[in-house]
């Protein structure tokens, strides 16, 4: 992989942080990014050296790679007997988790069960009425049919109440691919990336700058112009980690 200015551009402009700077260790002098290939794991220096950059991409790629709360890191070394730039970035087995649940939740959940409530005593009201002799059955069956719409609410806010409370995203890491999963309970996103091609992985902000509801998604830069989205409405700290640690997994260049 060369990182171009173009490249680089590109991403400032898209307020990434990705590129890690190279020291020459020869005049320690800043290597210019094109001169740089994250691929190979060499650099070319102005003043013509060449040099192995493995120890400063795991030092940039790798800082601060300590899991958020909510996380939890398994790993089990690959040996690949390819060699070694090539074992390095063919993955290792790495699973990362990531825990649903939050305080918010239980209030999620002590919301739904109001509201399904309310639903339920307008249901045993109304029902037992229709079969009176004298039942108003047109009145009736308006008022029976006039909250469904709320109904499909009320079964929607308890199934993500409690879809909260016991998943987990479980994201493993394969060779030259990802998968993401929702479980135990199904929520859409789950899918697998193929990651031919591999360049880099970043993250990008979505809304404005202190805004709450600010979330912040972990992309992978795939050939010269794909991107795919790996985890999206995370918090800052959340995407960071991900894309560092998915980064340093498979040697390529991250936040």
């Amino acid at each position: 992989m060369i990182v171009t200015p173009t490249a680089e551009a590109r991403f400032r402009r898209e307020g990434c942080e990705r590129v890690p700077q190279i020291h020459c260790t020869r005049c320690d002098e800043l290597v210019r990014p094109a001169d740089v290939d994250l691929g190979t794991r060499l650099a070319k220096c102005a003043c013509g050296n060449v040099f192995d950059i493995s120890s400063q991409v795991t030092r940039v790629s790798t800082r601060d790679l300590s899991p958020p709360p909510a996380w939890t890191v398994e790993e089990s070394t690959r040996v690949d007997s390819a060699g070694v730039y090539r074992a390095r970035s063919s993955g290792t087995g790495l699973v990362l988790t990531r825990r649903w649940r939050t305080p918010s939740a239980f209030f999620v959940l002590a919301f739904a069960a109001t509201w399904d409530g309310f639903l339920v005593f307008w249901y045993a009201t109304l029902v037992p009425l229709l079969f009176r002799a004298d039942a108003p059955r047109m009145f009736l069956t308006a008022f029976l049919l006039f909250p469904l719409l709320f109904v499909a609410v009320g079964v929607w806010q308890t199934y993500a109440a409690i879809a909260q409370l016991v998943n987990r995203t479980v994201v493993c890491v394969e060779p030259r691919a990802l998968t993401i999963r929702h479980a135990p309970l199904p929520w859409p996103g789950g899918r697998s990336l193929s990651l031919e091609g591999l360049r880099a992985f970043f993250v990008r902000r979505s809304g404005s700058e202190g805004d709450p509801s600010t979330t912040w998604t972990v992309l992978a830069e795939v050939g010269e112009s794909a991107t795919h989205v790996v985890l999206a409405r995370l918090s800052e700290e959340d995407a960071r980690f991900v894309a560092a640690r998915l980064a340093a997994s498979f040697s390529v260049d991250g936040p």
